[in-house]
């Protein structure tokens, strides 16, 4: 297995401005920061983006720029998954149109429906997409979890290429374990990534690698190279960015710590409101913030043509 034979998708926020546009230079330098990390993908739109936070021009032009400031450097994902059928293909619409690679689905909220009804729905926005489309089983989120005989019955879906799986590990593992034909599990446990590259797995995605996709890309290289110690290292420093976006805010400390590295814009949509000012000087204290602020603060570079 080669240094390249790996995933690893960034998923990334959505920088606004005081009106609550896209803030463009933000999303530039942060998209560039991913691809300049060694991400070999990125997700806009997903979980991090706020997606259902966002106004459907702006949703537009994030997936459209996102596509622009990448140019072919790696796979462009979109998050389209909304309460209900309808607004979901729209999303899968809007996608399309911004040419992204491919389209990640969550299960709908608000409503609960069985997993027949979901198999329906998966289905149906898979017949109707044009973008090979991927699962997205986040239940803390949307209070519906996907079993593992609706995975394997979607699977054989030609359009539906794979899921990204924010479960337990022993669920992801009997997904891994099932072997799907053409079908990508595709792991979200940022905690967890060196004890999965450790048996072999290689495909992973989450929302707090864009805060430090060179961290993340480093874990792979140490796992590659035999170090399980120094993968295990910075594995560590991705569970301590974790704990402090829980503790203080997901979204405010995750724009707090961007804004700090040099990534203009708010990644906080409104209802949330930035970090006051304590507890943003208590997150820029801590250590590994300041470890990653020292290594990787950047000056936002002009808007590509």
């Amino acid at each position: 297995m080669t240094v390249q034979d790996y995933t690893l998708i960034c998923a990334i926020g959505t920088p606004l401005t005081a009106q609550d546009e896209l803030h463009v230079e933000g999303l530039e330098v942060h998209v560039h920061d991913q691809w300049e990390g060694g991400a070999t993908g990125i997700l806009a739109g997903g979980t991090m983006g706020a997606m259902q936070l966002l106004t459907d021009e702006v949703y537009s032009q994030l997936l459209h720029h996102a596509v622009r400031f990448s140019r072919g450097q790696g796979e462009v994902m979109a998050g389209i998954g909304d309460t209900s059928l309808a607004r979901t293909n729209e999303r899968a619409r809007t996608a399309a149109e911004a040419k992204v690679d491919a389209v990640v689905v969550l299960c709908p909220f608000f409503i609960k429906f069985s997993q027949e009804q979901l198999i329906d729905y998966f289905v149906a926005v898979a017949d109707r997409s044009r973008l090979p489309t991927y699962l997205y089983d986040l239940p803390a989120m949307t209070g519906t979890a996907l079993e593992l005989e609706t995975v394997a019955r979607l699977s054989e879906h030609p359009n539906i290429v794979g899921i990204k799986c924010s479960r337990e590990v022993n669920f992801i593992r009997r997904l891994i374990e099932m072997d799907l034909p053409k079908f990508k599990v595709i792991a979200a446990q940022a905690e967890l990534v060196d004890m999965f590259l450790g048996h072999g797995y290689r495909r992973h995605l989450d929302g707090v690698f864009s805060l430090a996709p060179a961290w993340a890309r480093e874990i792979f290289r140490a796992a590659d190279a035999g170090d399980s110690d120094g993968a295990a290292r910075v594995q560590r420093r991705f569970s301590k960015l974790l704990a402090i976006l829980k503790h203080y805010g997901v979204f405010p400390t995750f724009s707090a710590i961007l804004n700090a590295r040099g990534v203009p814009g708010s990644f906080a949509p409104a209802p949330y409101s930035p970090l006051e000012s304590d507890a943003r000087e208590q997150v820029m204290r801590e250590p590994v913030v300041l470890e990653l602020i020292e290594r990787y603060s950047m000056s936002p570079s002009p808007l590509q043509g």
